[in-house]
C-alpha cells in the first residue's frame, strides 16, 4: 500500500478478491470512499478517497479518554492534604535549586552538582530540577497531579540509590553520619505513589478539568 496526501493505492491480483480488499481498506481506514478501479494487464489498483474526519475520529477519542484517566479523581479531601503538603515541600526544594530561593544554590550551582559531582546527565539533571519545582507547583494546584507525583518519585528513587542508600535509613539528627539517610524520602514516595493511583482529590484543577462536558469529534 503506498499513501500520498489524500489518495491510497491497493494493488491486487483477482476480481474475486475485490471485497476481501475492500473490507481491509474498511478496517485500516474507517470511512474512506472507493472512488474508482482501474484494470490494467492482470493488475487491479483500486483508488480509495480518505476521509481525514472519520479516520482521526477513533485517534483523538482514544487520546482524550486517556487524558481523563490521568486526570480523573474522587472528591477526597484526605488527597488533598497529601497533594497539597508534598507539594508545597517538593515546590520549596525546587525553587532552591531552579531559582535560589530559601538559601538553595540556584539553577547554575544545583546543574554543576548534578553533573560534575553526581554524574548525572545535563538533561536528566534539568528534568530533575523541573520535577520538583514544576512538579510542586503542579500538585499544590492539583493541575496534573498523576505526573507531577511520577516525577517527584522518580527523583526520590534516584536519590536513595545514588546518593542516600549508603547513609542508612535514619536523617543525620546527630550529626555522627556521613550523609542523610532516606526515611524522608520513603516518606515522599509513599506520598506521591498515593496521588499517583488515587489522583489529585479535592480542590484540585484536575477535577474541574474532568468534569468538562465530553464532546465527541466529528
Amino acid at each position: 500500500m503506498r499513501s500520498g496526501a489524500r489518495w491510497y493505492f491497493i494493488h491486487f491480483g483477482a476480481a474475486r478478491v475485490k471485497q476481501a480488499v475492500l473490507a481491509h481498506v474498511e478496517r485500516l481506514l474507517p470511512g474512506s470512499l472507493p472512488e474508482t478501479v482501474v484494470r490494467h494487464s492482470r493488475c487491479s489498483v483500486l483508488v480509495v478517497k480518505r476521509n481525514p474526519a472519520r479516520i482521526l475520529s477513533p485517534i483523538i477519542e482514544n487520546c482524550i479518554a486517556m487524558f481523563r484517566k490521568i486526570l480523573h479523581t474522587n472528591n477526597d479531601y484526605a488527597l488533598t492534604i497529601v497533594r497539597v503538603v508534598l507539594g508545597v515541600v517538593f515546590f520549596a526544594h525546587g525553587a532552591q535549586k531552579a531559582l535560589g530561593w530559601f538559601g538553595g544554590a540556584g539553577f547554575g550551582g544545583t546543574m554543576q552538582l548534578f553533573t560534575a559531582r553526581l554524574g548525572i546527565p545535563a538533561l536528566f539533571a534539568f528534568l530533575a530540577i523541573m520535577a520538583e519545582f514544576l512538579g510542586g507547583l503542579g500538585l499544590i494546584i492539583g493541575l496534573l497531579s498523576r505526573i507531577a507525583a511520577l516525577g517527584i518519585a522518580v527523583n526520590m528513587i534516584v536519590a536513595v540509590f545514588k546518593v542516600h542508600a549508603a547513609n542508612g535509613l535514619f536523617m543525620n539528627w546527630s550529626g555522627h553520619q556521613r550523609g542523610e539517610g532516606f526515611e524522608f524520602h520513603l516518606l515522599a514516595i509513599a506520598m506521591a505513589l498515593l496521588v499517583m493511583i488515587r489522583g489529585g482529590g479535592a480542590l484540585s484543577l484536575d477535577r474541574v478539568l474532568d468534569a468538562v462536558p465530553r464532546a465527541r469529534y466529528r
